[in-house]
């Protein structure tokens, strides 16, 4: 049955109260823009996100309630950049020509995605700050949230946008936005300081989601896969042994589920430190969906970094 007409059943799965109802009603799509979006909106603007609780953001499915809710929305925040594979559809069915759509990565120079050579493997070296690679015929990687100054980027753009669709409360969003934007540089000089002592050392993750952040901290890295649906080959799981063994490393980088188990079977094979780096790419319940969130998980993230490395 199409979208569209399964939709007429369905609502949000986020109940909207009258007040709430209101409010300049924007709808969200992975987890970061939810939260960098309720960060600036406060009590200006009712945020409902279409990923539920459990989703991953790159494994997502369009659903009916997704045309339902933005069918009703003003507004749509996206990553851009190629992340919301699923929307197309949503778009066409929800038939909103008044739609608004925030892209939030808009001004921001993607990274390419990992390039192969004629063997297969994969390389990330990425030290030079502020040098973006790929264009826009490229596969580009999405995940530009987990450098903080492009998050802050990020937060400005939907600032802007929010903004414009609602100017009765534009000093609001101004105000809220410049306040977390200084709590994420904050976390960016945090980071800065904690990974400093390391840079020019390499990184190994399981999928490719970390050159933002290794390039903003002045490190490579290296994953096993590029997507994390992607199943590794015997030519990943021998690039990536070769690199553990050729690079002063104490540990690996899995991900909130354990990312692959081949990855964990090197690292204990190589008696290597097991730490999770949370790409933010899983939703949480609705209570957990708070722009702190953000904060907490990066400096967690930086934590497991550092202690993947050999002082």
């Amino acid at each position: 049955m199409p979208l569209l007409a399964m939709a007429v059943a369905c609502s949000s799965t986020e109940p909207v109260d009258q007040a709430s109802s209101q409010k300049l009603q924007v709808v969200t799509t992975i987890l970061t823009t939810t939260l960098f979006t309720k960060a600036v909106a406060g009590d200006c603007a009712q945020v409902s996100s279409l990923l539920p609780a459990g989703a991953d953001s790159h494994a997502h499915q369009a659903r009916p309630q997704d045309v339902a809710s933005l069918g009703k929305a003003q507004v749509l925040v996206i990553n851009g950049l190629g992340m919301e594979s699923f929307l197309e559809p949503v778009l066409k069915g929800a038939e909103n020509k008044e739609l608004i759509t925030i892209d939030s990565s808009s001004g921001i120079k993607p990274l390419a995605m990992q390039e192969e050579d004629d063997h297969g493997h994969g390389h990330h070296h990425h030290h030079d700050h502020g040098h973006a690679h790929g264009d826009a015929e490229e596969a580009v990687n999405p995940h530009v949230w987990l450098d903080p100054t492009l998050a802050a980027k990020q937060v400005e753009t939907i600032r802007d946008g929010l903004m414009k669709a609602d100017p009765s409360c534009a000093d609001g969003y101004r105000n809220r936005a410049d306040a977390y934007i200084t709590k994420l540089q904050q976390l960016d000089s945090e980071l800065a300081a904690e990974l400093a002592p390391f840079q020019g050392r390499t990184v190994v993750s399981f999928h490719e989601a970390l050159p933002y952040f290794t390039r903003r901290y002045g490190l490579s890295d290296e994953a096993l896969v590029t997507l994390p649906e992607d199943q590794p080959s015997p030519a990943d799981v021998q690039r990536i042994n070769q690199v553990l063994k050729a690079n002063n490393i104490a540990g690996v980088l899995t991900e909130p589920g354990g990312g692959s188990a081949a990855l964990q079977s090197l690292a204990k094979d190589l008696n290597l430190r097991l730490m999770v780096f949370d790409p933010l790419e899983l939703v949480p319940e609705a209570s957990k969906r708070t722009p702190e969130l953000y904060i907490e998980v990066m400096r967690r993230n930086g934590e497991a970094v550092k202690a993947t490395m050999k002082s």
